[in-house]
C-alpha cells in the first residue's frame, strides 16, 4: 500500500477517562455524573488503532491526553509508552495534578514530554470552593515532582472567573514566572454546570490583561494560525521573564485554522469543542475491509466542522468532553 501524502497536521486530545476525583464548579456538578460503564470505555489497544490510522493519513504532531483526570485511570505510563513506540513526537498531559506527584517520574521514564496543571487558585479556601474536595498542596506538590523529573514545558491552566479568583491572577502569574513554569489564563465557557450563570461569572481576556499591567510588562508574541493561545513575553517587578498565554474561546474564537481533533473516552470523535457534532467510531477500531477507510472520512467529517461564531451548542459539563 502507497502511504498517503500528508499534508496537514492534526493535534489530538485524548480522553482517556470521564472519571475525576474533583468537582470543579465550571466542570461538574456537586453529585459528579452518571459515569461510563467500565466496558464503554476505550481500550488502549483501542486507542493506539486510532491514532495509527490517524498518523497514517496525516501528520499527527501532538497527542495530549486529558480525561477527566487521566492520572486516575490504571496504568497510564503504558498508554504514553505505546504513543512513544509508534513515533508521537509530541505527548502531553492535562491533569488536574492531585496525583502527579506520586506519579511524576513514572511518566517521565515513559516518555511523556509535557505537562499541563489546572490551578485555579493558590489560596487554600479558593482552591476549596472551587474544586469541592481537592487539596491545593497536592497539587503544588506534583508541579514541583514535575519539574524536578524534567518534564517540561509545565503549562499552567487557570480558568478565571469573575468574583472569584479574578483577584488572583496577578499572584498565579508571578508563582509561575517565579519558578519558571508557563501560566494560561483561560475564559469561562458558556457550557456545562455554569452556563447558567455564564454572565455573571464571565471574565474576558481583555479584562484580565487589564489586571496584569499594573504589575508586570507584557509584550504580544505573533500568534500562529491556528494556535488557540495568545502568547506575550511577561516580567514582574523581580525582573524574573516568562511567557503568559491567554486563551479567550468566548471573546476572540481561535477557530481559523484549526487543526484540533478530540477522542472521547467512549468512543466518540469531534472537530470542536464548541459544538454537539460527534461521531461514534469504535466500532471502526475492529478488524474490517472497510474500517481504515471509513474511520478516515469519519475524521475527514469532524475536522470539516468548526464552529463560524460565538455559539456554543454543546450540552454536556466539560468533564464528559476531555478539554
Amino acid at each position: 500500500m502507497i502511504a498517503p501524502i500528508k499534508k496537514d497536521s492534526i493535534s489530538l486530545r485524548v480522553a482517556v477517562t470521564d472519571r475525576c476525583q474533583l468537582r470543579c464548579l465550571y466542570c461538574m456538578p456537586p453529585g459528579g455524573l452518571t459515569l461510563c460503564n467500565h466496558h464503554d470505555i476505550l481500550s488502549y489497544e483501542e486507542i493506539i488503532t486510532f491514532v495509527s490510522n490517524l498518523q497514517y493519513n496525516y501528520n499527527v504532531d501532538k497527542v495530549r491526553i486529558t480525561g477527566g483526570d487521566p492520572l486516575v485511570r490504571k496504568n497510564i505510563e503504558q498508554l504514553i509508552q505505546k504513543l512513544h513506540d509508534i513515533n508521537i513526537p509530541d505527548i502531553g498531559i492535562t491533569t488536574n495534578g492531585q496525583l502527579l506527584g506520586k506519579k511524576a517520574q513514572v511518566l517521565k521514564d515513559s516518555e511523556l514530554k509535557r505537562v499541563n496543571v489546572s490551578l485555579d487558585s493558590l489560596s487554600d479556601s479558593t482552591f476549596k470552593k472551587l474544586t469541592r474536595c481537592g487539596t491545593l498542596a497536592h497539587t503544588l506538590n506534583g508541579i514541583e515532582k514535575a519539574k524536578a523529573v524534567g518534564l517540561q514545558p509545565i503549562k499552567l491552566n487557570t480558568v478565571v472567573l469573575k468574583g472569584i479568583n479574578d483577584n488572583e491572577v496577578a499572584d498565579i502569574l508571578n508563582y509561575a514566572l517565579e519558578n519558571e513554569l508557563t501560566p494560561r489564563f483561560l475564559e469561562l465557557m458558556p457550557v456545562g454546570t455554569l452556563s447558567y450563570d455564564f454572565d455573571k461569572h464571565f471574565f474576558s481576556t481583555s479584562d484580565t490583561i487589564k489586571l496584569l499591567t499594573d504589575d508586570f510588562e507584557l509584550s504580544p508574541i505573533k500568534k500562529e494560525t491556528g494556535s488557540n493561545c495568545a502568547s506575550y513575553h511577561a516580567k514582574n517587578k523581580n525582573g524574573k521573564k516568562g511567557i503568559v498565554g491567554f486563551i479567550s474561546p468566548y471573546s476572540h474564537p481561535f477557530c481559523n485554522g484549526c487543526r484540533r481533533l478530540r477522542l472521547s473516552s467512549n468512543g466518540h470523535i469531534s472537530g470542536c469543542l464548541a459544538l454537539n457534532n460527534r461521531t461514534y467510531v469504535r466500532e471502526l477500531l475492529k478488524p474490517s475491509p472497510t474500517a481504515s477507510r471509513d474511520l478516515k472520512s469519519c475524521i475527514e467529517q469532524a475536522m470539516s466542522l468548526k464552529r463560524a461564531s460565538k455559539e456554543f451548542t454543546i450540552p454536556e459539563s466539560m468533564v464528559s468532553i476531555g478539554g
